[in-house]
C-alpha cells in the first residue's frame, strides 16, 4: 500500500478537520480560517473563511451556481446572516443540493463558505473540489523559494556516577535550565540536559560531540542512554516547518515508530508517537528517546532522515511512499546511503541487549581528560635557611617547568658537610633513600650550605641541584610559550 501524505506553505488555522482539507484548500488560497472572525471581506485576497462570524451576505448575487450531490450532514449549510455588505465586486452563491453553502468573487479569489471542516471524510473532500471547480476557483502559481530545514536538540541522560558506576540525580551536581546553559538539567532537575546549538546535520553533531567533551572535564561522571531509572527524551528541534498532521506522521513512519521502543522503563507516558511541541523556530519533535544519541553514527542517520524528508515535503508539497516504508523509501526520500540504512536497522535490533549499557563517553570515543598535576616546591619551616638561600631555590620554578613536587629540608649540623643528592661542595649521605619516588624529591641539605650568604657557594649548590634535578625528571626546562608568558 502507498501513502501520499501532503504540506503547504498557506497558513492554516487547525480547527476542527480544517488540516485533513488543507492539502487541497491550500492549493487556491494562502490563508484558511475555520470558525473564526474576518472584517472587510473585500479588503481581503486569496482566503477562504468557514463558518464565518458574523456570518456574511452580499446585498446583490450576480449568480447562483448549484451542485447536485449525494445530500451529506458533514458539510453545514447555514443561511443566519447577521451583516449585509455592498459589494464592489461581483459574488455568485454556492448551492449544494439547492442548499446554501457559501459565496465566492472570484475577483478577489474569496470564499465565505459554511461549516465544512467540521469533520473529515473521503466523500466531503470530492464535493470540496467539485466545489471549487464549478466556482471556477484557480489554483495559486507563485514561485516558492526553497526552504532549508534547520535541526537541533536538548536530549536528556541519566548521570552516571563514575566511582560507585550507580545513576545519581544530576540536579545535585548540576543545575540550569534555561535554553543558553550548554549544560543544565531538565525541568524535573534529575537528568542531564544537553542544550547543542542548531545548524546543518554535520554542524549539529559536531556541537553535540564538543558538549560531550565538555561534560567529560567537569568531573567524575558519565552519561547513560537507557532510561531505566529516569525518562530520557532524544527531543529533536526542526526549524522551517510547522507540525502539521502530515508532518508528523512522515516522522513517525520513517523514525518514530521504528525507535520509540528504544525507551527505557522510566519513559512511561512520555513513549508516544506523533509528540510535539510548537515552538517559535517550528516545532519540537518529542517521539524520540535518547537512543537516538548513543553515539554519532546513528544521530547522524536520524536527523538525516527528518532533514531530507521534510525538506522533499515542505519543497515539493508532497510525498508518496510504501507504508510499511520499504528500504527503498530511505533510499528515495531520506536519501540514506545503503550502508546507512543497514546500520539504521541494526541499532534498532540490538541496542538494547549490546549497547544501551555502553556510557556516553565511550561510545562518543571522548576520553576523559586527566587533570595536570599542580607540582611545587617547598621548603621545611622547621629548619633555618639564609634569605639568600631561599630566594636561590624558589626560583627555580620561575626557570624550570616542575615535573615532580620537591621538598627541601635541612640536615642536622652534627651531620657534617653531607646532602641528598651529588654536588661538589660536600658527600652524598643514602641515609634518606630512596629520596626519588613517583611524584616527590626530597632534597637534604647541609647546615653550613643552608644558613650561607655567599653568592659563590649559593651558586654551585644551586648548579648541582638543576642539574640532579633534570637527570630524574623532576624538572624541565620551560617551553618558549612558558618562557614569554
Amino acid at each position: 500500500m502507498k501513502k501520499t501524505l501532503h504540506y503547504s506553505r498557506a497558513e492554516v488555522v487547525e480547527y476542527e478537520d480544517s488540516a485533513k482539507y488543507a492539502h487541497v484548500l491550500t492549493q487556491y488560497f494562502n490563508y484558511v480560517r475555520p470558525h473564526g472572525h474576518i472584517n472587510g471581506i473585500e479588503n481581503q485576497e486569496n482566503v477562504i473563511v468557514l463558518y464565518n462570524t458574523p456570518h456574511w451576505q452580499p446585498t446583490e448575487i450576480a449568480d447562483v451556481v448549484h451542485i447536485a450531490r449525494i445530500p451529506s450532514d458533514i458539510i453545514f449549510y447555514d443561511k443566519k446572516v447577521s451583516a449585509m455588505f455592498e459589494p464592489r465586486h461581483q459574488w455568485v452563491e454556492v448551492r449544494l443540493n439547492g442548499k446554501h453553502a457559501g459565496y465566492y468573487c472570484k475577483d478577489i479569489n474569496v470564499l465565505v463558505a459554511t461549516d465544512w471542516t467540521h469533520m473529515y471524510s473521503k466523500e466531503n473532500e470530492e464535493i470540496v473540489k467539485e466545489i471549487l471547480q464549478a466556482v471556477g476557483a484557480c489554483k495559486i502559481r507563485t514561485k516558492k523559494q526553497k526552504i532549508t530545514i534547520t535541526v537541533g536538540s536538548d536530549p536528556e541522560f541519566e548521570l552516571i556516577d563514575v566511582n560507585t558506576n550507580r545513576i545519581i540525580c544530576a540536579g545535585e551536581h548540576f543545575s540550569g535550565t534555561d535554553p543558553d546553559i550548554e549544560i543544565g538539567v531538565d525541568g524535573a532537575g534529575n537528568q542531564v540536559e544537553l542544550r547543542p546549538k542548531p545548524g546543518d546535520i554535520r554542524q549539529h553533531v559536531q556541537h553535540v560531540r564538543s558538549l560531550v567533551r565538555k561534560f567529560s572535564e567537569l568531573g567524575c561522571f558519565d552519561l547513560s542512554t537507557k532510561g531505566d531509572v529516569y525518562p530520557l527524551g532524544g527531543h529533536i528541534h526542526i526549524g522551517g516547518v510547522q507540525p502539521t498532521e502530515d508532518v508528523l506522521e512522515l516522522l513517525d513512519d520513517f523514525l518514530g515508530r521504528h525507535v520509540v521502543d528504544l525507551s527505557g522503563s522510566a519513559r512511561g507516558s512520555y513513549k508516544s508517537l506523533g509528540a510535539y511541541e510548537k515552538k517559535s523556530y517550528g516545532f519540537e519533535y518529542r517521539t524520540c528517546p535518547t537512543a537516538i544519541f548513543h553515539n554519532a553514527k546513528i544521530l547522524k542517520i536520524c536527523l538525516k532522515i527528518v532533514k531530507n524528508l521534510l525538506e522533499k515535503l515542505v519543497n515539493k508539497g508532497t510525498i508518496t511512499y510504501y507504508y510499511p516504508v520499504k528500504a527503498e523509501d530511505y533510499y528515495q526520500h531520506a536519501r540514506l546511503t545503503e550502508n546507512e540504512y543497514k546500520y539504521f536497522r541494526w541499532f534498532i535490533e540490538n541496542y538494547r541487549s549490546k549497547l544501551a549499557n555502553q556510557t556516553l563517553l565511550g561510545a562518543w570515543k571522548v576520553r576523559r581528560k586527566k587533570p595536570k598535576p599542580t607540582w611545587k616546591l617547598t621548603i621545611s619551616q622547621n629548619d633555618t635557611f639564609s634569605d639568600q638561600i631561599r630566594q636561590a631555590l624558589f626560583a627555580i620554578p620561575e626557570r624550570f617547568r616542575l615535573r615532580k613536587d620537591i621538598y627541601v629540608f635541612g640536615l642536622h649540623e652534627k651531620r657534617g658537610n653531607v646532602y641528598t643528592f651529588p654536588t661538589r661542595l660536600g658527600t652524598r649521605i643514602t641515609e634518606f633513600d630512596p629520596c626519588i619516588s613517583a611524584n616527590t624529591v626530597k632534597i637534604g641539605i647541609a647546615y653550613w650550605v643552608r644558613v650561607s650568604e655567599d653568592e659563590r657557594i649559593i651558586g654551585q649548590l644551586i648548579k648541582d641541584l638543576t642539574k640532579y634535578l633534570r637527570q630524574n625528571k623532576a624538572i624541565a626546562y620551560k617551553r618558549k610559550k612558558e618562557r614569554t608568558s
